[in-house]
């Protein structure tokens, strides 16, 4: 059950990332300064194409996150599903210490927190087995 919650909130927590970097890929500026530690204050053009990029790893990672947890089905096989949770994992875990190692307390303590906590979800999801099957109370016999 620790499996489905964790998949339930990555995949959730995934879909505000990316619809924050699509905030941002349509010229939104609210939170680039602190995202960008500073170097930024408005989406410039390098910018929004590397949030479009981000939308899209983010939403696949997504998709990935729901087939893992048996919520949704991919036109892959299940191994390759299990092995891009894995990178998922190592992906969110580089990002986070590269937040961690960031000029600025917002990235190190906000951000690379957060990242971090996705990082671990992820690893619980990646970790999760085969276990995702339904589990149904025994079937009893009625005794009229």
């Amino acid at each position: 059950m620790p499996e489905r919650v964790a998949a339930s909130v990555l995949w959730r927590a995934l879909v505000i990332l990316a619809g924050l970097h699509a905030y941002w890929a349509l010229g939104g500026s609210w939170a680039i300064h602190a995202a960008s530690g500073g170097q930024y204050s408005e989406a410039t053009t390098d910018i929004r194409v590397q949030s479009v990029a981000m939308v899209v790893v983010l939403l696949v990672a997504c998709l990935v996150v729901r087939a893992r947890a048996g919520v949704g089905r991919t036109p892959v096989s299940d191994r390759v599903v299990r092995v891009t949770t894995w990178v998922l994992t190592a992906a969110l875990l580089l990002a986070a210490l590269g937040n961690f190692a960031a000029p600025t307390n917002w990235e190190r303590f906000g951000v690379g927190a957060l990242v971090l906590v996705l990082a671990i979800l992820a690893l619980v999801v990646a970790g999760a087995g085969r276990s995702w099957s339904v589990r149904r109370p025994p079937r009893t016999l009625s005794s009229q």
